[in-house]
């Protein structure tokens, strides 16, 4: 087991309430097998623009689902339903951690965490250190 896979299961033990990790992966197979590695993890892996116009609804909405992590999966490439989702999720920050309170891993490639951090900087602001 990887020294970061160790690591974040330490993370995730100890949190109690919402955390942000950022975790880069190579791609959604990795995003994947991740989630079936880390108990209880919940995964949100939106596939088209549709699917991301959902996404605040999606993790306000897993907030009841269960004890353990929400993850979301996101891709190498942004579109416009990413770009516009990452705006909201930037404009809705303080309600997705109040309604969250437990630990949401955002997962991708490099080219999707810095996506995020350009396009939700008041989300980004509250992360953790990045774990790969």
């Amino acid at each position: 087991m990887s020294a970061d896979l160790l690591e974040l299961q330490r993370i995730l033990s100890l949190a109690d309430g919402f955390i942000l990790i950022p975790i880069e992966v190579d791609g959604p197979d990795a995003a994947r097998a991740l989630a079936a590695m880390v108990d209880g993890a919940e995964a949100i892996e939106p596939v088209d623009d549709e699917g991301w116009g959902q996404l605040v609804a999606h993790i306000v909405n897993a907030a009841g689902a269960g004890a353990g992590a929400v993850m979301v999966v996101g891709p190498a490439r942004g579109s416009p339903g990413l770009n516009a989702a990452l705006r909201l999720v930037n404009m809705r920050r303080d309600s997705i951690v109040a309604a969250l309170a437990r630990p949401l891993l955002w997962c991708g490639p490099a080219e999707f965490l810095k996506l995020t951090w350009e396009r939700a900087p008041d989300f980004w602001s509250i992360r953790a250190m990045t774990l790969r």
